[in-house]
């Protein structure tokens, strides 16, 4: 299957918002996938998404999050991959905040807290990674799973993890970005739609209050000495005085 990932556009469970509609027209792109089952996307946006496309609009989605994520790495990747992602499922945060590392270029699965459901065991030993890399602190991902994860690669695995989402993002993004990116996004920690949207573009993506900066997505910022940068989403989901560059006391 082709590695790297395309845009992600946002839909509603029953119909196609009209700026999906209208970037869908602007994209024309060769095929369109619908990621989860039907109680998230249903039918009727199954058969509107063929109008924007000459190709197929077929469907990833499981009976649940960690199906539907281990069925996408499973149309994604080949086994053997360098590296493997785990993620609570329970939250929105870290798996979002891989998105920009891996670029597409890497699996990221879905976990719980004190387990790795059967869907993301049966993922991780048909693909063989090198190592995994652990998303977010053992309040997300406890040492159960961290422990657990051991017998999925003969390599390490490590874990990236800060006290927050915002730390966990600003940790990550660290490992992966070298300083003076050209852009680096801002996005709501609160809500999952804006950080998702950008996702698939490559550049670093942290996660801020609505009001303020946390001290370690500040730190990050600076070590990124970035050409530009970006606050994705309104005034509601962040306020002006991010753009102002205002941190959190």
């Amino acid at each position: 299957a082709d590695k790297g990932s395309g845009p992600i556009l946002l839909v509603q469970q029953n119909s196609i918002p009209a700026s999906t509609k209208s970037e869908l027209a602007r994209l024309r792109p060769g095929r369109i996938v619908i990621l989860g089952g039907t109680a998230a996307v249903s039918t009727d946006v199954q058969i509107d998404a063929a109008n924007y496309t000459t190709g197929s609009v077929t469907r990833v989605g499981g009976v649940d999050r960690y199906e539907t994520s281990a069925l996408l790495s499973a149309n994604t990747f080949e086994p053997n991959v360098e590296v493997a992602y785990l993620a609570t499922g329970a939250n929105f945060a870290d798996a979002l905040a891989a998105g920009p590392v891996t670029g597409g270029m890497a699996p990221v699965l879905l976990v719980k807290k004190d387990s790795i459901p059967a869907a993301t065991a049966v993922e991780l030993t048909r693909l063989r990674p090198d190592r995994i890399v652990i998303l977010g602190g053992a309040a997300a991902i406890g040492p159960l799973v961290a422990a657990a994860a051991g017998n999925y690669t003969t390599g390490e695995v490590t874990r990236v993890g800060g006290a927050d989402r915002y730390e966990t993002a600003a940790q990550l993004s660290a490992s992966h970005f070298a300083p003076d990116v050209a852009e680096v996004y801002l996005a709501t920690g609160a809500n999952y739609a804006d950080a998702l949207a950008a996702a698939p573009l490559g550049t670093p993506i942290l996660l801020v209050q609505q009001d303020c900066i946390p001290r370690s997505t500040f730190t990050e910022l600076a070590r990124l000495s970035a050409g530009s940068i970006v606050v994705l989403g309104g005034s509601n989901a962040v306020s002006d005085r991010v753009r102002r560059l205002i941190a959190c006391s």
